[in-house]
Formats: structure tokens, sequence, C-alpha cells
């Protein structure tokens, strides 16, 4: 994402305790369902902001994810506004737009906006931020290395690790490939600041191609790099030099986040 994260408590905890805690804010979300779940709505959006906070990630970086964020709650808005009709308690406004005699009847397209229609718009758009805040925190305080420590500290197989090692320095391998290709293309003459969105989309589609090249090449270069060095899924693996231990916290808090998710799912059962 481009954003740099200070090290905080957070950090130190295992890195499979922070995949429990996103994980378990987005089975929470699932519970999340009409307007007897606002508090929990609220609850669940409140602390996946905390935890961003917490994980050292600034929020004044991440304005230009929020300005997306809220493009989209607008957008909806506007479709439930709309494209749906949720009676209330209390009707705001109420104006029909167009009514059509048919065979069936008298079709009725208008505008309904009550305290139902808000709790439900509110609601839908929570869950959505409510994940990428979460997936935030998640990207925010864990790193490729650390992903590879906790699948060997868990014992997961090697072969594993090694493919999760080459996913995530594959990652970082494409946004080299793509700034690459686009600065050459700036090189011959492509102005990319002043060009229009849609001629930019066009121009994007077009440096696929030579990125698609560099990554065949690639992966044929470390299909060759695993082979020399002997390395394939059945490998047994080499000596470990860091190890990462659960602690006391770390039971403390995935403890913690299946008792809560298991409260919720009881609660929401009976």
């Amino acid at each position: 994402m481009g954003i740099s994260a200070r090290r905080t408590a957070l950090h130190k905890l295992h890195v499979v305790t922070r995949f429990v805690i996103a994980f378990s804010i987005g089975l929470a979300i699932v519970f999340i369902r009409g307007p007897s779940d606002i508090i929990l709505a609220v609850a669940l959006l409140l602390l996946s902001v905390v935890l961003t906070c917490l994980g050292g990630v600034p929020i004044r970086s991440l304005s230009k994810f929020l300005v997306v964020i809220v493009s989209v709650t607008i957008f909806i808005g506007f479709s439930f506004i709309f494209l749906t009709q949720i009676p209330g308690k209390t009707t705001y406004l109420e104006y029909v737009i167009m009514s059509i005699e048919t065979a069936k009847g008298i079709f009725t397209w208008k505008i309904l906006i009550s305290d139902g229609t808000l709790t439900y718009l509110f609601i839908y758009c929570s869950r959505i931020v409510i994940m990428v805040f979460s997936a935030i925190f998640l990207l925010g305080t864990i790193d490729d290395r650390e992903v590879i420590w906790g699948m060997r500290s868990v014992g997961l197989p090697y072969g594993a690790t090694v493919v999760a090692a080459l996913f995530f320095r594959g990652i970082s391998l494409f946004a080299d490939d793509f700034f690459t290709v686009r600065d050459a293309m700036a090189v011959r003459g492509v102005d990319f600041a002043k060009t229009s969105l849609l001629k930019k989309l066009h121009l994007y589609f077009y440096s696929l191609i030579p990125i698609f090249s560099l990554m065949l090449r690639r992966s044929y270069d470390i299909s060759l790099a695993l082979e020399s060095r002997g390395l394939s899924p059945t490998s047994k693996p080499p000596m470990i030099f860091h190890q990462m231990r659960f602690k006391t916290a770390d039971y403390f808090v995935t403890i913690l986040c299946i008792v809560a998710v298991l409260v919720i799912y009881l609660e929401k059962s009976f």
C-alpha cells in the first residue's frame, strides 16, 4: 500500500495471533444482518479503527483510500435511495418518480427515505469499512518475513512456506517491473500527468504486455534458482535462524477472539 507503519506493541504479537484478530473481525461481520445488529456494527467499526491506529498505521496516510471509501459509500447510498423502498417508523422523504399502469397493476418507482433506509445503509456501509480497516491493520502489522517465520513456527510444510515466500517476493518484483515500464514510457514522451483518465487506462493496459513478458522470464529464472539449490515441495527444511514462539499475550488474545466470536454466534443463534 506504500504506507510505512511504525513498530508498536501489536508487532510483538505472534503473526498467527494477528491473523486470528483480523479473521475474527471478518467472522463477526457475517452476523451484522439487520437493524438489531447496529450496536455490533458500531463496536466492530470502532475496534477496526482503533486496531489500525494501534498498529502504527498513520490515519493521515490513508486519505487517498478514505476518498475511495467515501465515494463507494455515496454510490451505495444513492443506490439504496433510488432502487430500494425500505419502510420505517419515520418517513423523511417520499417522492414518486414514475408511475406506469401495467397488466398486473400499477408499477410505481419512487424515492423513499426513512429511518429504516438510513439504518440499512449504515449497516451495509459499515461492513465494507470494517473489512477495509481490518485488512489495513493486517497488512500494516505484518511483512513477508514474518509470514514465513510464522508458518515455520506452527509447523506448516516447507513447500508451503516456499510458495508463500515466492508470492510475497513476486508482489514486490511486479511493482518494480511496473515502475520500470512506466519510467520507460515516460522517457519515450508519454506524459501520465497531463493525459486524461481514459487515455491513462489505455496506456496502463498496453504496459501489461512487457510486464507479463518480464514476469514469465523472471519465473523461469526463479525456477532455475530453486532447482540449482535442490529445493522442492518435499524438501526438508534447512536450519531455522529465527524462531517465533507464542507468548502469554498471544494465548490471551487468541482465546479472547475465539470467545468473542462464539458469544456473538450463540447470541444470534438463540
